[in-house]
């Protein structure tokens, strides 16, 4: 179907030449739209950074990047108490209404959100500037979490988190099998992030990061907890909170 503004109606010659583009537009357009929706779904299911890297052809396992980047994780607290207790339907609920709060507070900073593990979420903060920039949209980030999971709680249901920040280097790419591959990070830091994450639930902390993290943070609310013991590793860490 065409259009025109002009108060006169398509000339035979116009419509004529309307008719010939019709099937190049098509084709034109079907291309413009199946690229679109592929776009579309892969920003949804492996986020906007890793999706335009598919869409570019970044598709061979093993093929990762190092970078340097400011990692988060954050845990809703009690869910397996929740999972035994409720039925499948209000479970869910609760995780859709959990992530709705997580979510959105990493991506309007910066933050690429990685994948969801169970009731988990795995973001990082590579902001291309300073590692302090990273680091402090991060910060923001869990701030802005647990203020939206307390003000959510007050009003509907108790949702608490644990989350944890690291600074670190890591791969990142495609990791998997020959048929299933995830586009994800892996490496040192992650694991000591997942410790770290563990760690908020022992100390009963909301929120918990790493010396590095802190260091490069520079927040005079960050104040150390002391050294932690944590699975994996030899040494224990020093870890802080905020007051």
């Amino acid at each position: 179907m065409f259009a025109t503004r002009s108060t006169q109606k398509f000339t035979s010659a116009a419509i004529d030449v309307l008719a010939e583009i019709v099937p190049p537009l098509r084709c034109a357009c079907e291309i413009r739209m199946l690229r679109k929706t592929e776009s579309t779904l892969l920003d949804t299911y492996v986020g906007p950074v890793a999706g335009q890297r598919v869409l570019n052809g970044q598709i061979r396992r093993g093929e990762v990047e190092t970078l340097q980047a400011a990692l988060i994780l954050s845990d809703l607290r009690d869910f397996t108490v929740l999972s035994n207790r409720l039925p499948p339907a209000e479970i869910l609920e609760r995780l859709n209404l959990y992530f709705d709060q997580v979510v959105p507070a990493i991506t309007e900073r910066g933050g690429e959100v990685l994948k969801f593990m169970g009731d988990a979420v795995l973001a990082i903060f590579d902001l291309g500037g300073e590692p302090a920039e990273s680091c402090a949209a991060a910060f923001d980030a869990a701030r802005q979490t647990l203020s939206n999971l307390d003000a959510i709680s007050r009003r509907e249901c108790p949702l608490r988190a644990g989350i944890a920040l690291h600074h670190g280097e890591v791969a990142y790419g495609n990791i998997g099998s020959v048929q299933r591959l995830d586009f994800t990070v892996i490496g040192r830091d992650v694991n000591l992030l997942s410790r770290i994450q563990t760690a908020c639930a022992t100390t009963r902390r909301p929120l918990l990061m790493s010396s590095q993290f802190a260091a490069l943070l520079g927040s005079p609310e960050a104040r150390s907890i002391g050294r932690c013991s944590v699975k994996g590793f030899s040494d224990p860490v020093e870890l802080y909170t905020v007051v």
